[in-house]
């Protein structure tokens, strides 16, 4: 059978309630705040998962990889939304 990933059918429909503006600024702002702390705890627990034997025997062309991802990412993001920005 098809497997559903319904975590992706929440947030499209989490999208669309807060497109309708139906839930008050206050209560978006709770929850973004809320949204914030999980995702901080979140990706502690990974850091913390991650030992420091483990990045040395992978090398450097990982760390080099994410570098240069993380660099690509942050500076296209930034093209795209200055280009969206001039657009509307």
């Amino acid at each position: 059978g098809i497997t559903i990933p319904w975590f992706a059918v929440l947030f499209i429909v989490a999208s669309g309630v807060h497109s309708l503006s139906v839930i008050p600024q206050g209560t978006t702002n709770a929850i973004i705040w809320f949204d914030n702390i999980l995702l901080t705890i979140a990706m502690v627990a990974l850091g913390l998962r991650t030992h420091v034997g483990a990045i040395r025997q992978a090398g450097i062309k990982p760390l080099l990889l994410a570098g240069c991802l993380f660099l690509f990412l942050t500076i296209a993001g930034f093209a795209i939304n200055v280009g969206i920005a001039q657009l509307f």
